[in-house]
């Protein structure tokens, strides 16, 4: 079974916090204001042209991470069922509230899932997010940056202490079986190019 929605969330803020440097919240409650729909839905066609925009309501950005001059908005999806129609749209109105409430400009779209049920659908669906400047990142490859992170952290700063944060034990175990093992026990990211150039063949072949 896949991460629990909220869980899943909370992995990857602390990924973003532990691995690339953010000050990190989960669940940023918003409000969509009717100037903000309009502007939204102007700037990227979206919604029926000449119509009045609808009233405002609320919304939430799943992970907002922030440093200096620089702002992340992540939608995170435990089991790759968002439509990308969806994912777009959540992530620009995210990116509009960042930018009109920190003043940032500099803001980076993530979109992050846990497992894919439907590989096939996975290369075409990644590929349109990215061609609209969406990074994508599986579960997996996230673990992998966390652990080589951890890594490097033993060889530079000799850190091999106890931790209390349960997200970094566990990948701290993780890497002790592997080493014990000899061997990756991680699977193949699903996102390498072998792997997308084999499924758009077995799809263009049914």
């Amino acid at each position: 079974m896949p991460l629990g929605g909220q869980a899943f969330e909370e992995f990857t803020a602390a990924y973003l916090r532990e691995v690339q440097g953010y000050v990190v919240m989960s669940h940023v409650d918003y409000f969509r204001s009717k100037d903000m729909i309009e502007h939204i839905e102007k700037k990227f066609k979206q919604g029926k042209q000449g119509r009045e925009p609808r009233q405002g309501y609320w919304s939430d950005i799943d992970v907002l991470g922030l440093k200096k001059g620089e702002a992340i908005v992540v939608s995170c999806d435990e089991n790759c069922s968002k439509k990308v129609d969806s994912i777009l749209k959540e992530l620009r109105y995210a990116e509009e509230y960042v930018r009109k409430t920190y003043g940032i400009s500099n803001i980076r779209k993530m979109y992050v899932f846990a497992v894919c049920w439907s590989p096939r659908k996975c290369p075409e669906k990644f590929k349109k997010l990215e061609e609209n400047k969406i990074e994508v990142k599986s579960f997996v490859d996230m673990v992998r940056e966390f652990i080589n992170k951890l890594r490097k952290d033993y060889k530079v700063l000799g850190v091999r202490g106890k931790f209390t944060d349960p997200i970094l034990w566990a990948l701290r175990e993780l890497d002790l079986i592997r080493t014990c093992l000899g061997k990756e026990i991680l699977p193949p990211i699903p996102r390498e190019e072998k792997y997308r150039q084999n499924i758009v063949v077995e799809v263009n072949q049914r």
